[in-house]
Parts: C-alpha cells; sequence; structure tokens
C-alpha cells in the first residue's frame, strides 16, 4: 500500500497516541487492582473500629448489670420511675394543632 506524504504526516503523530493508549489499556488492570486495595483497607479498618466499638459497649453492658443486679432494689425503684415519665409524656404530648380550630370561613 503505497501512502502520499500528506498521509504519512497524518499517520505518524497517530502512533504515538495509538502507542499510548495501548498502554493505558494494559495498565489499566494494575491500576485497578491498587485502588481496589486501598479501598479494602478502608473498609477492614472501618470493619475492625466497628468490632472494637461493639465489644466495648458488650463490656459496659456487662459492667452495668453487674451494678445493677448488685442495687436491684434501686433498679426497681428506677423502672417505676421512668414507667411514669412514659405515662406522664403520653399524656402531655398532644399534637400541636391538630384537633383544636375548625377552620369554616370559605
Amino acid at each position: 500500500m503505497n501512502m502520499k506524504s500528506v498521509e504519512m504526516q497524518i499517520a505518524l503523530p497517530r502512533t504515538n497516541e495509538a502507542g499510548r493508549i495501548q498502554q493505558d489499556q494494559q495498565q489499566r488492570p494494575l491500576i485497578d487492582q491498587t485502588i481496589l486495595a486501598g479501598q479494602n483497607m478502608k473498609t477492614s479498618e472501618l470493619e475492625r473500629g466497628k468490632s472494637q466499638a461493639m465489644e466495648q459497649s458488650a463490656r459496659n453492658k456487662t459492667v452495668k448489670r453487674e451494678e445493677d443486679a448488685a442495687s436491684g432494689q434501686d433498679k426497681e425503684q428506677r423502672d417505676a420511675e421512668e414507667q411514669q415519665e412514659e405515662r406522664d409524656k403520653e399524656k402531655a404530648a398532644k399534637h400541636p394543632f391538630k384537633g383544636r380550630h375548625i377552620d369554616l370561613s370559605l
């Protein structure tokens, strides 16, 4: 295939672009793997932090249960007070505008 000089002027710069594109396509899987590895590291750190927080809260709950068991009477009294407060809140918590006024004007 014979190429004219004008066609050669267009074809030669395109070969450099094609080389760069091919190199990018060859390295793309490596770049993707690197990105995924970084994301996996971040998620594993977050999961590790969550599990530590859950363990800490579980320890706090067991300590609190032991304290509550030691003071059983106080707990019963607190529960009764909390129930009374909940009942009071239910009575006091009325809807701010519903059922108070009826607008009959047209």
